[in-house]
């Protein structure tokens, strides 16, 4: 069964395709990049010229106003900002890995638009403990643009019954290696920490398909049996290549069940 009618099973397998028959690439971490970066929309030019690095993007993208402004400050707290992305956390509710995430994904030029609609809806009706948007036109034309964190499955649930309800009226975009829910535009993950180090859904996914890749790639092999041993792969360490959701085992194994 088709769990997301926007996204065809085949996406994915065209993505994993197209990078492993590039026999110019050999590096797994150049690779696992690529796979990552897939599904990036152009920005155009002149609304490229008109944003800047940090708080001049999120100005810009608030017609002026502040997202203090916005955001109600008696719950949320601004995080620092590392000139790439903007994370905002509610107060007083500490949270370590593994987080649930959800992928808020519409077209760019409607995200531009109704980005202070998105940071009301999510500061004033959401369940999700930190949320997170880019403040540089690198990280913007990404399809996982706007993302929001959980401490448990039954938040994350809420929140995407929460967003179909409002997205109807929005052009919605595919996040590659993201896992899918039942609604258009919502995609989820699990974000993990190995040996100290944050690691994220979409690129947990990207690096084991990169190295896998590599592992399956001759010159002599037909790239349908690469495409096809890759999948196997990732299978086998707990996430569906179909859906590109985890496992209950592979959940299991990180504490999220």
């Amino acid at each position: 069964m088709m769990i997301n009618g926007a996204l065809p099973y085949s996406l994915e397998e065209n993505i994993i395709r197209l990078v492993a028959t590039d026999y110019r690439c050999t590096d797994g971490q150049l690779m696992a990049a690529s796979l990552y970066a897939a599904g990036a929309e152009p920005l155009a030019h002149p609304t490229l010229a008109s944003l800047r690095a940090g708080a001049g993007t999120e100005i810009h993208l608030l017609r002026g106003r502040s997202a203090e402004s916005v955001i109600p400050q008696s719950e949320w707290a601004r995080g620092a900002g590392n000139g790439q992305w903007q994370f905002w956390r509610r107060k007083r509710r500490p949270s370590h890995p593994p987080h649930f995430k959800l992928y808020v994904s519409v077209t760019l030029p409607q995200y531009i638009v109704a980005f202070p609609w998105l940071l009301e809806l999510v500061s004033q009706t959401s369940e999700c403990f930190a949320f997170k948007y880019p403040t540089h036109s690198r990280f913007l034309v990404r399809p996982d643009r706007f993302i929001c964190y959980y401490t448990n499955r039954r938040s994350l649930d809420h929140d995407v019954d929460l967003w179909r309800q409002h997205l109807e009226c929005f052009t919605c975009l595919p996040v590659p290696f993201a896992a899918r829910t039942r609604s258009v535009g919502l995609y989820w993950g699990v974000d993990t920490s190995y040996g100290g180090e944050h690691q994220s859904w979409r690129r947990i996914i990207t690096s084991h398909l990169a190295a896998s890749i590599l592992v399956n790639r001759t010159p002599n092999a037909p790239s349908s049996a690469i495409v096809s041993n890759v999948l196997k792969d990732i299978r086998s360490v707990g996430i569906d290549p179909i859906t590109w959701c985890p496992t209950k085992t592979w959940l299991l194994q990180v504490g999220a069940a």
